[in-house]
């Protein structure tokens, strides 16, 4: 029987050349045979276009896309970026033909066998929506294998994401923040005691940038924008832990599972997984 076909959505905005490289590099060498790639420029300053065109020369199953409309509420007021994404991944949504999507962050990598395991997850324990965890990028881990066997502690069952959803639901607000704050005091006051004292900002089970999930979750959820998100992350943002969160109470059908396959840049190990068995490659 034929492997589904995988849409990959890489959302861009301003990427780094060697980044976006090393992301698209980690999707093509992807040990899951039936995959297409969507690069998506979410309004870049810098010519993507450019950086993914020797790509396109070689790769037939990549596409490269910009997003039609650009967002008039991408920042803070204070400059920082809300967006993470959210419209770049729901327009390569909908130009996505496989039957099951994920994504690929533009300046992180993956192990080679990420959406192998991930997939094989899905069919062993017959849910729509799998999440893995993540360490620390190294150029040597990505493209690289991560052979770990799992056991049962590993596995963060329907349940118990269904349970921590029910404890991070919002208690005062529906949306934690809103579109007025920045004209109504009153408002900017209560929203802000809401958040410190009346709001669980537990995070979503593993790493909830890098879901694989089945189209038909696209049915009832989608990325939303900052005022629209019931569980955005405590400095706004979190346009990911919303949307697992939202799909897990829609569909209760996810799982998350503890194995280090994604490979963010960020500065610190992930605790988790100091020991060498979690290293790829080795």
């Amino acid at each position: 029987m034929s492997s589904p076909l995988i849409s990959v959505i890489i959302p861009c905005h301003n990427s780094k050349p060697e980044e976006l490289e090393a992301a698209i590099r980690s999707m093509l060498c992807q040990t899951y045979p039936n995959l297409e790639i969507l690069v998506i420029d979410d309004h870049s300053e810098n010519n993507l276009l450019e950086i993914v065109h020797p790509f396109l020369l070689k790769h037939p199953n990549i596409r490269f896309a910009q997003v039609p409309d650009d967002d008039p509420d991408r920042t803070f007021p204070n400059g920082v970026n809300i967006n993470a994404g959210w419209q770049a991944r729901n327009y390569g949504m909908s130009l996505a033909r496989g039957e099951l999507i994920t994504f690929q962050d533009d300046d992180d990598g993956s192990c080679s066998n990420r959406l192998e395991f991930q997939y094989e997850m899905m069919k062993k324990f017959n849910v729509l929506h799998v999440n893995v965890d993540w360490q620390q990028y190294r150029d040597e881990y990505n493209c690289r294998r991560l052979d770990y066997r799992i056991s049962d502690q590993d596995i963060v069952t329907t349940k118990e994401i269904l349970a921590l959803a029910r404890q991070t639901r919002p208690k005062l607000f529906r949306h934690p923040f809103g579109k007025n704050e920045k004209n109504n005091r009153a408002e900017k006051i209560f929203r802000k005691i809401n958040r410190k004292y009346f709001t669980d900002w537990r995070q979503y089970p593993c790493a909830a940038s890098m879901p694989l999930f089945s189209k038909e979750v696209l049915t009832k959820c989608r990325f939303r924008q900052l005022y629209e998100r019931t569980r955005p992350s405590k400095t706004g943002r979190g346009a990911d832990r919303d949307f697992n969160f939202w799909v897990a109470e829609t569909f209760k059908s996810s799982i998350a599972i503890k194995i280090p396959l994604i490979l963010w840049r960020v500065k610190n190990q992930n605790l988790l997984y100091s020991e060498e068995k979690y290293r790829p490659g080795i």
